[in-house]
């Protein structure tokens, strides 16, 4: 067009030149480089992995180790002078990850090994050492490090987090503070001791019971939420310093005492050992004077129980707990007994037998004889059967009916299938017996004798069932109903 210039398209071109020589020079690689290549053995390093990890400082601090426990499973803090304690592999995945997403900031040219270093040494699966050896001397966020590769070490530039994480403070503070730190805490037996009682529980093909100051079936959900309760629990700080067998700490003769043993298995080629670990919690005397907190120690060690050795896994570790935490281990027996006055369900149930009972309620409990039983009833095909005297002409099995065909099933459904309201050990003075009755389970659930009974609160009738020491009280509708029906049964006849 007339009158219009190309100045402004020059400008452009000149612009274009400029920018892609500057580009040339910034991204080209600087003669004698070498491309950054990650280090092949820190890709993806986790756990399974890894066998042990040592950290050597150099000035004179403590060599610091932390291995696999063979038995256990789990990541212990070794350290001269301070007793083993779990980590917890929560704390170790963080800092592999770290170490597998080490990079070069800055290239590798030019770099020098750090004079002053922390020297971390790992063993890995396939029993090979691995060495990274970290600068003690950062700069502006970076330090230098030494990292073994295959070609020798390669020496970078890398974030500093990895050198504030591996300080010996810092080490200190990954061990687990909780009163029992094994991962997936799954006990086999529980002993309690505190104010004066001792209250011990133990699982037995899967099913838990009460062993001690009573004996009685335990409630699942009471166990769980007992196990969920203390897994959980933990101190308010280590301390290292403190001596756990010296008399300020007090653990000697302990206020309270929490035991753990956890039966293992061990894989040993075609064979299995077996061993107990057996965890245990102290707690001693105040640690201020204001009883706001307590000093106590935490310990683990494994059993033999073929020989009856034991080797000490980890601790005693001495800390702190609030006096709150304390405060919780006060634990009734009663919490733990299920509500349920029979173990196994009534589909489970085999065979009834009922007999009139003169004893007191709360009273011994004996054996049921099939002479002294006045009914007898056992599951059939087509329901549950009456059965008769041997020699009696009607002694064949009779499908059961109506008003009686009612009453087995309600009783079963009682004792076996329902929830008590209330647990208790000590009888109320109203209670009358009805029957003595003997519960027969399908393979091993066994036999169960439980005395039948009647108690009256608040003009309602309720269902007192004694099964060992423990009553437990059935307030629903239908109690006055079975109640009447039992009376039936082991009336005179």
């Amino acid at each position: 067009m007339p009158g219009m210039t190309n100045r402004p398209v020059l400008i452009v071109l000149i612009l274009a030149v400029v920018l892609g020589a500057a580009s040339f020079f910034v991204l080209r690689k600087p003669a004698g480089g070498q491309p950054s290549q990650p280090i092949a053995w820190l890709k993806g390093l986790d756990v399974t992995q890894l066998r042990s990890v040592q950290f050597d400082w150099g000035n004179g601090s403590p060599i610091a180790n932390i291995i696999r426990e063979p038995v256990t499973g789990e990541w212990l803090l070794i350290r001269v002078g301070t007793p083993a304690r779990p980590i917890g592999v929560e704390r170790l995945r963080p800092f592999l990850r770290l170490l597998s997403d080490l990079a070069p900031l800055d290239g590798e040219k030019g770099a020098k090994p750090p004079e002053a270093a922390i020297t971390l040494s790992l063993v890995l699966s396939n029993d090979t050492t691995r060495t990274i050896r970290v600068g003690s001397s950062p700069l502006g966020g970076k330090v230098v490090a030494a990292i073994d590769d295959e070609g020798g070490p390669r020496v970078m530039m890398i974030d500093d987090g990895i050198r504030r994480m591996v300080q010996p403070e810092s080490l200190l503070a990954w061990r687990d503070a909780r009163f029992f730190p094994r991962a997936g805490l799954d006990p086999s037996r529980v002993r309690v001791e505190a104010n004066g009682t001792t209250l011990q529980l133990s699982r037995v093909q899967g099913r838990w019971g009460v062993a001690s100051p009573l004996n009685a079936p335990a409630s699942d959900e009471a166990m769980k939420a007992m196990i969920r309760q203390l897994a959980v629990l933990k101190g308010e700080r280590l301390l290292d310093e403190v001596d756990p067998s010296s008399d300020v700490v007090g653990v000697t003769n302990a206020s309270a005492t929490l035991r753990l043993e956890s039966d293992l298995r061990i894989p040993r080629g075609n064979d299995v050992d077996r061993r107990t670990l057996v965890e245990e919690f102290r707690i001693g005397k105040p640690a201020d004077l204001g009883g706001g907190s307590f000093y106590a120690t935490s310990s683990a060690s494994l059993l033999d129980p073929t020989s009856g050795t034991s080797a000490v896994v980890w601790g005693p570790t001495t800390m702190t707990v609030s006096k709150d935490v304390v405060a919780s281990l006060a634990m009734s027996p009663t919490t733990f007994v299920s509500k349920r006055s029979v173990a196994f369900p009534g589909a489970d149930v085999r065979s009834i037998a009922l007999a009139s009972d003169a004893s007191v309620m709360g009273g011994e409990l004996k054996p049921l004889t099939t002479e002294a039983a006045n009914r007898k009833f056992r599951q059939g095909a087509k329901g549950w059967e009456a059965l008769g005297a041997s020699s009696a002409p009607d002694s064949l099995p009779k499908t059961l009916e109506g008003a009686d065909a009612a009453g087995v099933a309600g009783l079963v459904r009682a004792l076996c299938d329902v929830d008590s309201a209330g647990i208790g050990t000590v009888v109320n003075a109203e209670a009358k017996t009805i029957a003595l009755c003997t519960i027969d389970g399908v393979g091993s659930n066994g036999s169960v004798i439980a005395r039948i009974g009647e108690a009256s609160e608040g003009g309602k009738a309720v269902l007192v069932v004694q099964v060992g020491t423990v009553l437990r009280v059935y307030q629903d509708e239908w109690a006055g109903g079975l109640i009447g029906w039992l009376k039936e049964q082991v009336a005179p006849r």
